[in-house]
């Protein structure tokens, strides 16, 4: 014996008013069904956001409205949550100093970050639907080996640690890429994603150790400081 508006809120989220609303709604269905979003809590009654259904239906002469409503809370929820999950992926991605990128089977970019875009002074989302090749950022070779790397991770479905070298502002840098497959629903690998990190300055640091253990190995004990002091000094330039 309720009117349903005594069970909803006088404005809708929208900011229609629920009476108008739902007088609108009633006579529209009386011709024809009509679906639509409510939301229903009133009296300090919880919110509750519905998907409602009326249809005309009851005997002739007797014309009444049929409904049915179906609690959409879970769905919005769900919503939300995804909404946050993406937000703070999105933050991630802005702000870590680690390449990030996403490319799909046949080499083209699904996603690139915006340390990537940086790296090469390129503007927001350019890189999106383009190869390396249609970029022109790497020489023919590089292109190559990227390709291949990224073929390597498709083929074995599995993650796969490279380091790769490439020019960028007219000098070589070394990265320590992480390259894995992502899977769809089905289970099949559809893209390759990859992060990659800056390690130029501690494999630069790395050879000249190296050199300088080479160069010391075979030195007098009087001549080590010396040697120490060339060799670092000839790998660090």
């Amino acid at each position: 014996g309720m009117d349903p508006l005594a069970l909803s809120p006088p404005v809708q989220p929208d900011g229609t008013s629920s009476a108008a609303a739902w007088a609108q709604r009633r006579a529209a269905a009386a011709r024809l069904p009509q679906a639509f979003e409510w939301r229903f809590g009133a009296d300090g009654r919880a919110p509750v956001r519905a998907l409602v259904q009326l249809e005309p239906g009851g005997p002739a002469g007797q014309p009444v409205l049929q409904g049915r409503l179906q609690d959409l809370g879970d769905l919005f929820r769900a919503e939300t949550a995804w909404r946050e999950s993406e937000t703070r992926l999105s933050q991630i991605l802005a702000n870590t100093t680690a390449v990030v990128y996403v490319k799909d089977r046949d080499g083209h970019y699904l996603l690139a970050n915006r340390q990537f875009e940086r790296l090469f002074d390129l503007p927001a989302g350019h890189p999106v639907g383009k190869t390396d090749a249609e970029l022109g950022l790497f020489d023919a070779d590089t292109v190559r080996v990227l390709r291949r790397n990224d073929a390597r991770v498709l083929e074995q479905s599995a993650a796969i640690e490279y380091e790769e070298t490439i020019t960028v502002a007219g000098g070589a840098r070394t990265y320590l890429s992480i390259k894995f497959p992502l899977f769809n629903t089905e289970g099949e690998a559809y893209a390759v994603c990859g992060i990659s990190t800056d390690i130029t300055e501690r494999k630069r640091t790395e050879t000249a150790l190296s050199n300088v253990a080479l160069g010391v190995s075979g030195t007098s004990s009087d001549d080590v400081f010396e040697a120490i002091a060339y060799y670092l000094t000839r790998s660090l330039e």
